[in-house]
């Protein structure tokens, strides 16, 4: 896909997914956590933008994206492109990785458990607005999604 969306817990794996497939096939690669939520915005509107003009080979939106409210957003901004796919990270949270790098050193099971009960499953709507949804729940379906999309990890 040349769009693709990620939503799951902090330490779920999103940004290592993402970073894998924008090494390997060059996709622009924006991470909410690093650049914050205003010039993530700004960043997913100008590289899609490029690559539906094809000047980009593809975008990947990398965000916790929680809650059914928030989700929305991403497709706004990426001006309702086709062939979006949805990547959502179901991974517990006590499997969830608790050393996160934008975490502060110690908190990070806490905060993975406050957004895990705030965690919202996709609805019906929201999965018929994209070209396809993964579900992933382990490491292996992770593996096993990146392999199916060409990258060898």
């Amino acid at each position: 896909p040349k769009y693709i969306v990620l939503m799951g817990l902090p330490g779920s794996s999103k940004s290592t997914f993402a970073h894998h497939l924008a090494r390997t096939f060059g996709y622009e690669h924006a991470n909410q956590d690093e650049m914050g939520h205003r010039s993530c915005v700004d960043f997913v509107g100008r590289m899609s933008a490029s690559a539906g003009r094809g000047e980009r080979r593809g975008l990947i939106v990398d965000c916790t994206n929680v809650t059914a409210s928030h989700r929305p957003e991403w497709l706004r901004v990426m001006h309702e492109p086709q062939g979006v796919a949805r990547v959502v990270f179901e991974i517990p949270v006590d499997a969830a990785r608790v050393n996160h790098p934008t975490t502060p050193f110690g908190r990070g099971e806490r905060i993975g458990r406050g957004f895990a009960k705030q965690w919202e499953p996709p609805t019906e709507e929201e999965r018929s607005r994209f070209s396809c949804v993964h579900i992933l729940r382990s490491r292996s379906d992770t593996t096993r999604l990146l392999n199916q999309w060409g990258v060898h990890v």
